[in-house]
């Protein structure tokens, strides 16, 4: 007997009904085995335990400071034997559970992160050396210690220092002129410098320089040499160089731009500021009215050109007075031809 297809297609129903349900009851147990026996939580995001002689630094990334009440510390336990490195929040919270080490692993530890820790501040101090050139000198002498109050000295350059050089090369075909002519070459040679150094002598004397090739004016080009004396010196301060001299005073104005020198002494009581220089610098004032450029000035009656202005004839006398009512234009009355 022949079975029919329709019973058939219900066989394999049945079987593939039976599959799946046992499928989903081997995954049901699966899980249910591996949280009863897995207690580990996959964190989002990894924490790396870092260096335990160290656990205020982790490696690569980006982290926060850690907060003030976080305590670390080493701790002998004389029972066991070892070092316990513990790490607590406050008082009594654990961070972390303590790491043990052995005398003999906790010493080369030790040796090991003293020896990173010298061999990274070495390197701090010479990338510190390279980024900015600042040389530093020493005088072993007692009277320059004396003297400048330290011996040491102490210069920072600045700026950028620019040279362009190339060669110029024409040849003008051009039968008029010359053979030899036609053909000339010029080098080009040009320098753009822009320096400022501050140095330092001792504690009192400083040192100060501002000088650009592109300057527009000379006065913008500084330099500067100060001493600065103590308390009870006689000398309180030296200026050479571009120096001021302001005067709190109303009355007279104080001088600016100045180049020299300046002296400032203190005798009790008094105050003395001397100044020996030469101005570079003065002050003008300019109006302008229309669109014309307007100045007053005074002629004084001792300073008329004397022998150089005078009348041809008394006619010009009498009329001169009417003629210059009409100025800018002066209306004479009579046209001279000839003399």
């Amino acid at each position: 007997m022949t079975p029919s297809p329709q019973a058939d297609g219900l066989q394999w129903r049945r079987i593939w009904s039976f599959g799946l349900a046992w499928m989903a009851c081997a995954i049901v147990t699966s899980l249910h085995a591996q949280t009863q026996s897995d207690t580990t939580f996959n964190l989002p995001f990894p924490h790396d335990n870092g260096d335990m002689f160290n656990p205020t630094e982790f490696p690569g990334g980006v982290s926060l400071q850690w907060p003030s009440n976080f305590n670390y510390g080493v701790v002998y336990n004389p029972l066991t034997g070892m070092y316990e490195v513990q790490q607590t929040i406050g008082d009594t919270l654990e961070f972390r559970p303590s790491s043990l080490f052995t005398l003999d692993e906790y010493l080369n530890y030790n040796i090991e992160g003293n020896l990173t820790e010298f061999w990274n501040e070495l390197q701090e101090e010479e990338d510190e050396a390279d980024r900015a050139f600042a040389p530093k000198l020493e005088i072993d002498s007692e009277l320059f210690e004396m003297i400048f109050g330290s011996n040491e000295i102490e210069i920072k350059p600045q700026g950028t220092a620019e040279i362009t050089l190339g060669y110029t090369w024409n040849n003008t075909e051009n039968p008029r002129i010359p053979e030899r002519q036609r053909r000339a070459g010029s080098v080009d040679f040009d320098q753009r410098i822009q320096l400022n150094l501050v140095g330092k002598i001792g504690d009192k004397i400083e040192l100060g320089t501002q000088f650009n090739t592109q300057a527009l004016f000379d006065f913008e080009n500084q330099m500067n040499i100060g001493f600065q004396g103590e308390e009870d010196d006689i000398l309180k301060n030296i200026e050479a160089g571009n120096i001021n001299m302001p005067l709190n005073s109303s009355l007279i104005a104080g001088s600016q731009s100045l180049f020299g020198l300046k002296l400032e002494t203190q005798w009790g009581r008094l105050y003395n500021t001397t100044v020996f220089s030469q101005q570079k610098g003065e002050r003008s004032e300019i109006e302008v009215e229309g669109g014309a450029q307007t100045q007053e000035f005074d002629i004084r009656a001792d300073d008329y050109e004397a022998n150089r202005h005078y009348f041809l004839s008394q006619y010009f006398v009498d009329k001169y007075d009417e003629a210059m009512r009409s100025l800018p234009v002066p209306n004479s009355g009579a046209m001279i031809n000839r003399i």
